[in-house]
């Protein structure tokens, strides 16, 4: 093959690839472009739930809670949970300790997985959700008032002596309330009553 040959083919090569390179199929082809992203972020969800099986009051809205990192609250922290969904927290990875605030007569527990002691070591892409059980404790005194017994009686009635009312016994009878001037009489007249028969007795031994 001489230069002129050479040439020609060379021309010719470049004609049909830059042919190639306006083609509508070429042109048309779709170049995809790939990006690529880091995820730096976990969620913590926070559950509660309280129990007064003790006679207690509480409810859930009255128990506040905080999440700290590096000994700081969080945005949002210290919070309450007042629902049964929960609280949710997109937070950094990292280590966090959630801790409930104490109120008396009551005690709760953590339970949920990613928890320890309080601790949440959070990964990226991670949901940790844990809940809190409270519960009351102790059995609440119950006072009851105290009311005097109303006896009743009609001043009409059998019962009504001497401006006193007395109290019916099982059989019928009448139980005179002590303390009365009549009920008074008749107890001394009892007792004088026994004197003279035992006196009587020991006269009539002797003789």
């Amino acid at each position: 093959m001489n230069i002129k040959s050479k040439r020609i083919l060379t021309v010719s090569t470049l004609i049909a690839f830059a042919g190639l390179l306006v083609s509508p199929a070429f042109a048309e082809e779709p170049v995809e472009v790939v990006t690529t992203s880091l995820q730096t972020t976990g969620i913590i969800h926070v559950e509660h739930f309280v129990v007064n099986d003790n006679l207690g009051t509480k409810t859930t809205a009255d128990f506040e809670f905080t999440i700290k990192r590096f000994g700081t609250n969080i945005e949002g922290s210290p919070f309450v949970i007042a629902d049964e969904k929960g609280a949710y927290f997109t937070l950094e990875s990292g280590t966090y300790l959630v801790a409930a605030v104490g109120l008396d007569g009551y005690y709760g527990s953590w339970s949920g997985e990613g928890i320890t002691n309080g601790l949440i070591n959070l990964q990226a892409g991670q949901e940790v959700k844990i809940t809190r059980n409270t519960s009351d404790f102790g059995v609440a005194e119950v006072v009851y008032p105290i009311v005097d017994p109303v006896i009743p009686c009609d001043p009409a009635g059998p019962n009504y002596q001497d401006g006193t009312c007395n109290f019916v016994t099982e059989d019928g009878g009448l139980l005179p309330v002590t303390g009365t001037n009549w009920f008074n009489a008749v107890a001394i007249g009892l007792l004088i009553a026994t004197a003279g028969a035992f006196g009587l007795r020991k006269y009539s031994l002797n003789k």
